[in-house]
């Protein structure tokens, strides 16, 4: 059974694009999009939109190799679920496999497994298209492959070859995965020797794996932020790391103006500031379970230039102080 025809927009890549110079709006416009799917809380689109949304970004960077340069939040912070797994599993072969159950699950993209006697195929089938992928979107999957060995194997092993239906390659391309390209070829695909998929993994941590794997498979029925007071929250708490985030970064992670977003607060009768000290008083509760942060740690982690300031804004939020609200919880 196939996940419906609706590909999830990764909102870090977004950010990591607009971060680039490039207008998200005016990319949905050139691939002949409507940007209001951006409003969506979010926001998914169909295999072809994808494509063509991938294609205006390859073709508005100009850079052959950007596909390589994209971080698919497989940094070692903020990783999604299915990036966690499979950095953490016991094997690469364990890594791949669990990729291909969450695709499955959550997008139309069916990871393609074909072992052999020596080597395995890794590539991608789109079962709503009769087109291949752009060659950026092969380039990003291979590369979040490859980067969970880099991120997982010291020295970090290289492909057997790449497979690829293009014509030809840009300089460095070669070079970044250190193994023999194959151009002008029937699929698109990146291949191993069977020993490597066998390696155990530097960062198996099967703990964590027992955490993480509901996430995984609850994945494609998540819940997510509906309503506009939900969005700014959420984009709040992500960007509380010694910052105070402002509405115009905000408005920026939302893909809309400072004025729409002032415009759309007051007409839920919400407002900017409200919904900060709503964020910070929800995330100190969170912080002040955790017997490792000092409340000098946690008033800077939420921004505060001083800690008597935050103890100040947390007794107006709960009538004590931090170190009492521990001591009531058993913390302290």
């Amino acid at each position: 059974m196939h996940a419906p025809d609706k590909f999830p927009l990764n909102h870090n890549i977004l950010i990591q694009i607009s971060s680039m110079g490039m207008d998200i709006v005016q990319l949905m416009k050139a691939a002949g999009i409507s940007p209001t799917v951006l409003s969506d809380s979010r926001p998914t689109l169909p295999t072809a939109h994808y494509f063509a949304f991938w294609q205006a970004v390859a073709q508005q960077s100009g850079d052959p190799l950007l596909g390589l340069k994209i971080d698919g939040g497989d940094n070692q912070a903020g990783c999604d679920p299915a990036t966690i797994v499979m950095m953490h599993s016991c094997h690469f072969l364990a890594a791949l496999e669990r990729l291909a159950r969450y695709k499955k699950m959550v997008c139309p993209q069916r990871i393609c497994i074909d072992r052999r006697a020596e080597e395995t195929a890794v590539s991608s089938q789109w079962p709503f298209s009769e087109q291949p992928e752009p060659d950026i979107i092969s380039d990003m999957f291979f590369r979040s492959i490859q980067h969970t060995l880099v991120l997982s194997l010291n020295p970090t092993p290289a492909p057997l070859r790449i497979e690829l239906t293009r014509n030809r390659i840009p300089p460095g391309y070669q070079a970044y995965f250190g193994c023999p390209i194959i151009t002008q070829a029937e699929r698109n695909a990146i291949v191993y020797a069977n020993r490597t998929l066998e390696l155990p993994l530097n960062n198996h941590n099967a703990e964590l794996l027992h955490l993480f794997q509901p996430l995984l498979a609850q994945n494609s029925g998540a819940p997510y932020p509906q309503s506009l007071q939900q969005q700014v929250q959420q984009e709040i708490a992500r960007l509380l790391n010694g910052n105070k985030p402002t509405l115009e970064q905000i408005a920026a992670r939302l893909f809309i103006t400072p004025r729409t977003l002032q415009r759309r607060l007051k007409a839920e009768n919400l407002s900017f500031g409200r919904l900060l000290e709503a964020t910070r008083a929800q995330t100190a509760e969170q912080l002040l379970q955790r017997q490792d942060m000092g409340i000098g740690e946690i008033a800077f982690y939420l921004g505060y230039q001083e800690t008597h300031s935050f103890s100040r804004a947390f007794h107006q939020w709960h009538g004590i102080s931090p170190l009492q609200w521990r001591k009531q919880h058993g913390l302290a």
